[in-house]
C-alpha cells in the first residue's frame, strides 16, 4: 500500500532531513519510487488498517538503490 496523502509523504521526508533512516543515504524527493540513484519509498511499519495507517506514525523512508536497498533488505525482513 503506498501513502495517498502527498502532504504526509513531504511532512516525513522534511522530518527525516531527506535521507534513509536505515543507512542515512541521501535521497531526492523527486525520485520517490523511481529506482534511480536517490530513489526511496514511504513504507509502513503497520499494515493494518486504522486511523493512523497513512500518518508519519506508521512511516519510515528507505531507500531503494542497490546495494543497500533498505527498503528490501530491512523493511520486508523475513517477508520473502
Amino acid at each position: 500500500m503506498a501513502f495517498n496523502d502527498e502532504d504526509v509523504r513531504w511532512q516525513f521526508y522534511f522530518i527525516a532531513k531527506g535521507q534513509c533512516q536505515c543507512c542515512n543515504k541521501d535521497l531526492i524527493w523527486e525520485n520517490r519510487d523511481k529506482g534511480l540513484t536517490g530513489a526511496w519509498h514511504a513504507h509502513h511499519f503497520s499494515k493494518f488498517k486504522n486511523d493512523l495507517n497513512d500518518s508519519t506514525c506508521n512511516m519510515k523512508i528507505l531507500c531503494i538503490n542497490e546495494p543497500e536497498n533498505c527498503h528490501l533488505n530491512h523493511g520486508h525482513r523475513g517477508r520473502r
